[in-house]
Order: C-alpha cells, then sequence, then structure tokens
C-alpha cells in the first residue's frame, strides 16, 4: 500500500541531480560488445541510442583508450598516446580545480 510519504518522495526525484551527485565518464568498448552478443564485426556506427534516464553531456568515438585523469603534458611526458592509449579530448575534458584531482571530482567507469 502506498502512502502519502511516497508519492511525497517520488514527487523530490523530479528535476536535476543533487550536487553531491557526481558526473560519470562511462567508456565502452563497441566493437567488443558488439561481437560478443551479436556475434558480428563493425567497421563504422551510424548512430547510438541510449534508452536510459539519464542526462548525457557528450558523445565521442575513438581508438585509443582514454584515460580522463591524465593531462596532455603528462600522456606527452609517457608516451601514452604511443601505446594505444591518451588524454581525453580538450573539447570533451571535464573541468577540475587547479591542483585537484580528476578521479576526487568524478567517477570513471571502464
Amino acid at each position: 500500500m502506498l502512502t502519502n510519504k511516497h508519492f511525497l518522495s517520488v514527487i523530490n526525484l523530479v528535476g536535476p541531480a543533487p550536487a553531491s551527485v557526481r558526473w560519470i565518464c562511462l567508456m565502452m568498448d563497441l566493437q567488443y560488445l558488439l561481437s560478443m552478443y551479436l556475434n558480428r564485426r563493425y567497421s563504422h556506427l551510424k548512430s547510438i541510442k541510449l534508452c536510459a534516464s539519464m542526462l548525457l553531456k557528450n558523445l565521442f568515438t575513438s581508438d585509443l583508450l582514454i584515460d580522463p585523469g591524465l593531462t596532455f603534458i603528462e600522456a606527452k611526458q609517457a608516451g601514452a598516446v604511443m601505446q594505444g592509449s591518451g588524454p581525453m579530448p580538450r573539447e570533451m575534458c571535464f573541468p577540475v580545480p587547479k591542483g585537484g584531482s580528476w578521479h576526487d571530482l568524478y567517477d570513471y567507469i571502464r
């Protein structure tokens, strides 16, 4: 049986997420997922349809393994791009205050 208290808690879920909720960087290997679950291989991507209750900021594809906590200077010094990984593209970077750590502010799911 549903009570007024239950309805009030559902009403409070409408609207933007509270400030305590962190942005998440979700990375998926689509080529692997499609080959495993559909038993097919693809060379290009025409569209993506996301079916969930979420706010999507940006979406991009890459052949590199992206490390969002890695800066361009660190990547250049480590030669990370040569090893198939690299930093998040500048246009897609999440803001980090000077002296702060990316991983302290955001979540990363790979």
